[in-house]
């Protein structure tokens, strides 16, 4: 309460059908955000293994990830352009 959350979008075309034959119903608000944070985490962690750091160091080295929401590619701040 008293807070705000902001998402730039409920997802791609792929996404919200996909979501929508798994579920039957159309995606909530965020489910793109959490599907696309669930898969960064996934890809790092299938290459580099479950370690915090060699996680955030991979995470740290992202490029070009392809999510519901857009390409992401990590910046020197430790955020991701999208």
């Amino acid at each position: 309460e008293g807070m705000w959350y902001a998402t730039a979008d409920n997802g791609a075309d792929w996404f919200q059908r996909s979501y929508k034959n798994k579920y039957g119903e159309a995606a909530g608000w965020a489910a793109a955000n959490g599907h696309d944070t669930v898969m960064i985490l996934f890809k790092a962690s299938s290459k580099v293994g479950v370690d915090g750091e060699s996680v955030a160091r991979n995470l740290a080295d992202l490029k070009d990830f392809n999510g519901a929401l857009g390409t992401y590619s990590a910046t020197a701040d430790h955020r991701f352009n999208l």
